[in-house]
C-alpha cells in the first residue's frame, strides 16, 4: 500500500484482487467503480481511498483491462488536484479529492507502466508504445518499437535526460524521441 499527504488529506492506493463487481460479499466496498474503456477483461483492480483524521472520506476502485499492473511510485502523478493513474492499458484522470472520474483512455494496446511529466502533458512508458498525452486525456503522439519495451534485467528502458526521450525495446534496440515525438 502507498500512503501520501494531501494538503489535510491522506491518499491511499493499494490493489485489490479480492474485489469483484458482481458480488455483494466483498471485504471492501467503494463508493465509485470506474472501468477502463473496453473492460472486457479485469487484469488489475487498483483501488484509492481518500481519509482525513483516519475517517474514509470517499474510495473509488479501478478495473483495469490490459496487462496486469500494481501501484507504485511512477504509476501516477498529482497535478492541479486531480490524480493521474496508470492501470492496465489506461490512464484514469480523477479529481482529488472527491475521487470522480474526469476522463479514462487507452494508452497502450497492451500495458501502461509508468508515467512522467512532461512540459505541461504526460509521457506514458507502455509496453507497446512511448505515448504523450495531455492533461484532459488526449494523445498528442504515440511511437512505437521494433518489440515491447521492456527488459529483463530491471534497468531504465524508458526516461527522459536533456530535453531527449530514451527508450530500449526487449531486442536492445535503442531509441530517442525528442518530445514532438520525432525520432532522433
Amino acid at each position: 500500500m502507498m500512503e501520501i499527504t494531501l494538503d489535510n488529506y491522506q491518499l491511499e492506493m493499494f490493489t485489490d484482487d479480492l474485489f469483484d463487481p458482481k458480488s455483494a460479499d466483498n471485504v471492501k466496498n467503494y463508493d465509485a467503480v470506474y472501468y477502463s474503456e473496453n473492460s472486457d477483461y479485469i487484469s488489475s483492480k487498483h483501488a484509492l481511498v481518500i481519509k482525513k483524521d483516519d475517517d474514509v472520506l470517499k474510495s473509488a476502485i479501478l478495473l483495469c483491462s490490459g496487462g496486469g499492473t500494481g501501484v507504485h511510485d511512477k504509476s501516477y502523478r498529482i497535478a492541479d488536484k486531480t490524480i493521474y493513474m496508470c492501470g492496465g492499458n489506461s490512464l484514469f484522470s480523477l479529481s482529488l479529492p472527491e475521487l470522480s472520474l474526469n476522463w479514462v483512455k487507452e494508452v497502450d494496446w497492451a500495458t501502461a507502466f509508468r508515467i512522467f511529466e512532461l512540459s505541461g502533458d504526460f509521457l506514458i512508458h507502455g509496453e507497446l508504445s512511448i505515448s504523450r498525452i495531455t492533461k484532459k486525456g488526449e494523445i498528442i503522439w504515440q511511437q512505437s518499437g521494433s518489440d515491447i519495451f521492456v527488459n529483463l534485467d530491471g534497468r531504465d528502458c524508458c526516461y527522459i535526460r536533456k530535453n531527449i526521450i530514451y527508450a530500449e525495446s526487449f531486442d536492445e534496440r535503442k531509441y530517442k524521441f525528442d518530445f514532438d515525438g520525432n525520432i532522433l
